[in-house]
């Protein structure tokens, strides 16, 4: 069965120049990468994904995380890959992690997807947007607070 998790998100600021949102997208794929996934996560835009693919560098060796951004890497592919609009991945993975805000088709062709419902108003509104579009493709829908950062 086609499942998304929505997360809601709490004001915070930004640590490390990532908002709250893209600070949990790279606790969550060192969690699902750990636990065997492969995952795609769609970026705004590729400073976005630049912004991450950074980001989880920073990660100390003993907890690396094989990424790249779309376009890069290996051949066949890292087991996380940064994509945004411009940029979609042709290379398969059992997980999306959606950072964009409107609706596109691309995520239908996934059987497991994580988004985020953010602190602003404006942003919940499109939230409820894509929350809808998912549920019309099929997935059952999960509302979650985030996990505890360790």
């Amino acid at each position: 069965m086609k499942r998304a998790t929505f997360y809601l998100m709490e004001h915070g600021d930004p640590i490390h120049g990532l908002s709250p949102e893209e600070t949990l997208t790279c606790e969550l794929s060192a969690q699902h990468w750990r636990a065997g996934k492969k995952i795609q996560i769609l970026c705004e835009e590729k400073a976005q994904a630049v912004r991450l693919d950074d980001a989880l560098w920073l990660y100390p060796p003993d907890a690396f995380i094989p990424h790249h951004l779309s376009g890069e890497g290996p051949k066949q592919g890292a087991p996380v890959e940064m994509i945004w609009p411009d940029c979609l991945s042709h290379h398969s993975a059992d997980l999306l992690i959606n950072l964009l805000s409107e609706c596109i088709d691309f995520v239908g062709r996934f059987t497991e997807i994580i988004d985020f419902v953010p602190y602003e108003t404006t942003l919940k509104q499109l939230a409820r947007a894509r929350y809808a579009y998912y549920r019309q493709l099929g997935f059952h829908l999960i509302t979650t607070s985030p996990p505890l950062s360790k």
